[in-house]
């Protein structure tokens, strides 16, 4: 009956970090299509965008992360699935997905700084990379492909 729950929290969390992923790059494409407001418009805008991207970062993005690589890793290690070379790359772009985190993270200080040279295109591609890493890291875990 544990594997189960395990599971089940941690695909719960893999959503929450993929969520937030998605939507805080989302907020910081609207930050700086936000430069073309008025400047009172603009502040408004930006500051409140500002707030509602740091506690998504802080308050759901991290600790939902957090939590998958401690269900993960209990999965992992209790059932023994370490063993299996479709988890080496499934765990590879699990680190991507941390790296990318860490870099869109960096692009919210940036845009708070006013230091960001990213335009809001290519922001959404970048958004698009989130999806990429989703996309791979479902198929890796529920395809289990094998590699021989």
């Amino acid at each position: 009956m544990l594997y189960p729950i395990l599971k089940a929290l941690h695909v719960i969390s893999m959503v929450a970090w993929f969520a937030g992923l998605l939507y805080l790059v989302r907020l910081q494409i609207y930050y700086v299509e936000a430069e073309t407001k008025t400047p009172s418009d603009k502040k408004a805008v930006q500051d409140q965008l500002a707030i509602m991207q740091k506690r998504l970062l802080f308050y759901i993005a991290h600790p939902a992360m957090f939590a998958t690589i401690v269900f993960g890793s209990i999965l992992m290690i209790k059932y023994q699935v370490y063993k299996q070379p479709w988890l080496h790359l499934k765990l590879l772009f699990v680190f991507g997905l941390m790296g990318y985190q860490i870099y869109v993270g960096r692009i919210r200080k940036n845009l708070i700084d006013g230091t960001n040279k990213l335009t809001s295109k290519q922001l959404r591609i970048l958004n698009e990379v989130c999806t990429f890493f989703l996309i791979v890291i479902v198929f890796m875990a529920y395809l289990k492909v094998s590699f021989h």
